[in-house]
């Protein structure tokens, strides 16, 4: 046997089955029409707001619903072999598989790696609801990391040492086309918010694969077609979205200049409490960031002899370790000066009315400004900037791949990039497929 290829779903007739594995144990329980499985869908995407070329990074969803007979998979049900089981972030695999001539399927394609984020059972306990996600959905709540303000560093390595420092390194891929130089990065935000401003400076995306790694990749007009599809093999429908100029009138694009500023004033604490011996102050927020270096720390207090054993800087704040030497309580001052890096904003604004407004601090040049902006204007004024199509299913597309849709019935060629794909099982396989137009990135 082998996996399903994309003939396989354009068929002439296509039969589908599903395989969910659950993992309450090491050795999963395999969910199927046959014992428990009543319907799934789920949602593969680059971001929650796709009409939009430049929103938030989005996690994959996968939902389904199982028949809960004699309340098996009640998470309060103590007589049930899963009781203490069912537990947030237990890992979810889903499969599909064709047998199209119902003796002979193939092998079992695997559509991600999902975690429990929802378990929900009916008050009568007749059915339960599961969601998960896939692994950008704990990604994207990572706290801010420290990173130095570094110069001269390419997009590709930036992003990577970035997913390395939230210890996500060993499961994500990187796009070797993001090369692009940037004269200073820094971190200031968490990582949905970190991750949507950098790779939307590049027009490049985010998102997981089907073996559950995450794939950083960009948006290439060169990028090769990797699937066609046609009326009588997977096109049921198309809806074709008008240009995004009825919105917006025109662009109003705010980029940064970066500079290092010498001999800031970083801190200014008038009374810290000290008491006798060592104290380890809390963290102070920084008063301008991102801080590139600390260059001098002032002390001043009352009490003789009080001196700062050590400071703990990051581009964000900083905090010290003091000894009072004294017997009694005492305060002091702290000022601390150093260098700070300084995004001096400029504007490329179009006169007109509705624009619609960015900024992005990792657009750091007037010649990538100018290309950027390009691209935005292209994708609100382009006749059709994206477009849904209603297909059969083909389990084998990814987010993110160049496909073209062919449809003689609805009069449309059409090349672009997948956005979303939303699938829906209940015995038979349906699917909503969103395209970014290819001429966008020309």
């Amino acid at each position: 046997m082998a996996l399903p290829t994309s003939a396989d779903f354009s068929a002439e007739t296509v039969h589908t089955e599903m395989m969910i594995e659950i993992f309450f144990t090491g050795v999963p329980l395999q969910v199927t029409s046959d014992n428990y499985l009543i319907e799934c869908s789920w949602l593969e995407e680059d971001s929650s707001d796709i009409a939009n070329l430049l929103g938030a990074p989005s996690s994959n969803e996968f939902s389904f619903s199982m028949f809960n007979e004699s309340s098996l998979f009640t998470p309060t049900n103590q007589a049930s072999p899963y009781y203490n089981q069912i537990v947030q972030n237990m890992k979810i695999i889903p499969y599909i598989r064709t047998n199209n001539h119902l003796d002979d399927p193939t092998d079992w394609l695997k559509l991600g790696e999902y975690f429990m984020t929802k378990w929900e059972t009916t008050i009568v306990g007749q059915y339960v609801s599961v969601t998960a996600n896939d692994r950008l959905y704990n990604v994207f709540t990572k706290p801010i990391p420290i990173y130095p303000v570094q110069r001269q560093t390419s997009v590709h390595d930036f992003v990577q040492q970035y997913f390395s420092l939230i210890g996500e390194s060993a499961i994500v891929s990187m796009d070797t086309q993001l090369q692009r130089i940037l004269p200073y990065v820094f971190v200031d935000s968490v990582a949905q918010t970190f991750l949507q401003e950098i790779l939307n400076s590049s027009f490049s995306i985010v998102s997981t694969n089907k073996d559950g790694l995450v794939r950083v990749s960009t948006w290439n007009k060169n990028a090769p077609i990797v699937n066609t599809l046609y009326d009588d093999s997977q096109v049921i429908n198309v809806n074709a979205t008008q240009s995004a100029i009825k919105s917006y009138g025109g662009i109003d694009l705010t980029y940064v200049t970066p500079d290092i500023l010498y001999d800031a004033p970083l801190l200014n604490m008038s009374s810290e409490i000290l008491a006798p011996g060592i104290t380890r102050t809390q963290p102070y927020s920084l008063n301008q960031v991102p801080a590139y270096y600390i260059a001098q720390v002032a002390i001043n207090s009352q009490a003789p002899n009080v001196t700062l054993e050590s400071v703990e800087a990051t581009p964000l704040d900083v905090l010290f370790t003091l000894n009072n030497p004294g017997v009694e309580y005492t305060t002091c001052s702290i000022d601390v000066l150093g260098a700070v890096l300084s995004l001096v904003e400029s504007k490329m604004t179009d006169n007109s009315d509705r624009l619609l407004t960015i900024k992005n601090r990792y657009i750091q040049s007037m010649q990538h400004a100018a290309n950027f902006k390009a691209t935005l204007e292209n994708f609100i004024k382009i006749a059709v900037p994206t477009l849904d199509v209603p297909i059969r299913g083909d389990c084998t597309m990814n987010v993110g791949e160049c496909i073209t849709v062919i449809s003689d019935t609805y009069g449309i060629t059409f090349t672009g990039f997948i956005r979303r794909l939303t699938y829906t099982f209940n015995g038979t396989l349906s699917c909503t497929m969103s395209l970014l137009n290819k001429e966008v990135l020309a």
